[in-house]
């Protein structure tokens, strides 16, 4: 961390300086980020540091790449020899959640499929198969969290011998331990529209890209990402290993048969219960203190996204 933003050390002097009765604020304050109900940003403000200003990149919109770009500014290589999520095990879909996607099914209707009636489906699945990968251990369900629609951003890449901030807001993003770093093991992006679902494929394999290699530049020790882009019938499942290769494996759910796609759901919110702080043999001070040398995907809210 440069010396420009040295928040550790403004923090320990905002302690030591402080009367009796500011103690008690300070301590809201550290409480409220470690809980994870604070962002690093807003502690940063609340202790009065400010990041030294840089000129800002130009934006290159996730949405508006192809596979080659993706491919190309984030040093990505398609392979056949990665077949992990060719073998996973079907999980018999919940007679509950059989009889909830009737519902859905029956809400839309003939109506066409589009975004926001493909999000009913993708929801259900999703809260479902998170029930399913954290029941018998009520702590993971703590640790494993699906966030929405929030914005991120790596930089630099570079495209066309340029800098660049790739930019974007991916729908759903699985993170386990800190909300506020690179603990992100899958990638949700739900399809536009009917039968699109892979043309999500390029924008999910980016989303996947800026975690595998933002962790490469902390020297994570796993660089593995997921990731799933769906539009309720078809489902695209991807994984980026330790080697920059992705592989990806199609599921369709004929006539709204969901058990194959639930058994890889369940797979990889396994995946990333595993690699939570609570059940890893790290422990949670070693973790924090590497997360704390490392950056962080999240854009701040100044950014303007364009197309993503």
């Amino acid at each position: 961390m440069s010396s420009g933003f040295n928040l550790r050390q403004k923090v320990f002097d905002l302690i030591f300086n402080a009367h009796h009765n500011e103690l008690e604020k300070v301590s809201t304050i550290l409480e409220d980020f470690l809980e994870g109900r604070m962002t690093r940003d807003e502690l940063a403000e609340k202790c009065g540091v400010t990041r030294r200003k840089t000129p800002k990149l130009p934006i290159l919109a996730v949405g508006d790449l192809e596979t080659r770009q993706v491919e190309e500014i984030l040093q990505l290589k398609a392979t056949q020899d990665d077949d992990e999520l060719q073998h996973i095990p079907h999980i018999q879909t919940p007679i509950e959640l059989k009889s909830v996607l009737a519902k859905v099914e029956a809400a839309r209707s003939k109506s066409p499929l589009n975004e926001a009636s493909i999000r009913w489906t993708i929801d259900l699945l999703l809260v479902y198969a998170h029930d399913i990968a954290t029941s018998g251990h009520p702590s993971a369900g703590q640790h494993i969290g699906i966030q929405t629609e929030r914005h991120w951003v790596l930089e630099p890449v570079k495209y066309d011998k340029k800098k660049f901030a790739l930019v974007g807001k991916p729908d759903y993003a699985v993170w386990y331990g800190n909300i506020d770093d690179t603990a992100v093991n899958i990638v949700v992006v739900e399809a536009k529209s009917q039968n699109s679902a892979g043309q999500g494929v390029p924008q999910c394999l980016a989303y996947m890209g800026m975690v595998h290699r933002l962790r490469q530049r902390e020297k994570r020790q796993n660089c593995t990402v997921y990731g799933v882009a769906a539009d309720a019938q078809y489902f695209f499942f991807l994984k980026i290993n330790e080697k920059s290769r992705w592989s990806v494996a199609m599921v369709a759910a004929v006539a709204g048969k969901f058990d194959r796609v639930l058994g890889m759901l369940v797979y990889l919110l396994r995946k990333a219960r595993e690699a939570s702080p609570s059940h890893s043999k790290q422990s949670c001070a070693q973790s924090h203190a590497k997360q704390e040398s490392g950056g962080s995907l999240y854009a701040p809210e100044d950014y303007t996204m364009g197309n993503t």
